[in-house]
């Protein structure tokens, strides 16, 4: 029978698997297995309930020590600045900074140049996320962009800072590919105005040679080929 030391045994037992996935239906399944594999008859769906609640708890609390635990003084002041307004806008810096670049060209880069120079004042160490599951890494960086600054100052700070320090490394990351990108698309137009360029110099050219030799033989117009055979 399912008795009380059966449940801490088994929540130490659920933190590994709470810390690898954010569903709880995934726990209750692990859970449900492991007391077959234990021989043990499963108890009420409450107590099953607050087996899977209380993992995903510790599991929370878990990875908010492991991204703040090597955070200075300065640098935790630094995640807490970026909720206060950017001057000249209604919106955070971590707002801002979350921002698209726009249209892509000279400003969208200098936007995106910006955005990256703020979050890397900050100072973190994208060493701190080693160990922490991409998953868990993506649900705090997804809260930390759909709440809003009042909502994360209304945190606690473990909980916010933890937050904070993923959407600040998810949004670097995501602005740098941002950045590239861009680049690459500039780089292809010049190219590509480039050779617009020479392709018209090239038929002038041409044009220029047919009118010599119209006036030096007197003859019909020399057919020049399209450029675009």
């Amino acid at each position: 029978m399912f008795a009380p030391g059966h449940g801490r045994t088994l929540l130490a037992w659920l933190l590994p698997v709470a810390l690898a996935t954010t569903g709880a239906p995934a726990i209750a399944q692990a859970l449900m297995e492991e007391l077959r594999r234990r021989r043990v008859i499963a108890p009420g769906p409450s107590i099953i309930e607050r087996l899977v609640a209380a993992a995903l708890v510790l599991a929370e609390r878990h990875v908010a020590h492991q991204l703040t635990r090597g955070l200075t003084p300065a640098q935790a002041a630094a995640l807490d600045a970026l909720l206060r307004p950017k001057e000249g806008t209604p919106m955070s810096m971590l707002a801002w900074a979350r921002q698209p670049p726009g249209a892509p060209g000279h400003r969208a880069l200098a936007r995106i140049i910006e955005q990256i120079g703020i979050l890397r004042a900050v100072g973190l160490d994208p060493a701190c996320a080693e160990g922490v599951h991409p998953e868990r890494l993506r649900k705090l960086a997804r809260e930390g962009g759909q709440f809003t600054a009042q909502h994360l100052r209304a945190l606690s700070p473990l909980r916010r800072r933890a937050t904070l320090v993923a959407t600040v490394l998810d949004t670097m990351t995501r602005l740098t590919d941002d950045g590239v990108a861009l680049f690459d698309r500039a780089v292809g137009r010049m190219f590509r105005r480039a050779e617009v360029r020479e392709e018209d110099a090239l038929l002038r050219k041409a044009r220029a040679v047919n009118d010599k030799m119209r006036l030096w033989l007197g003859r019909a117009p020399i057919p020049i080929p399209s450029m675009n055979k």
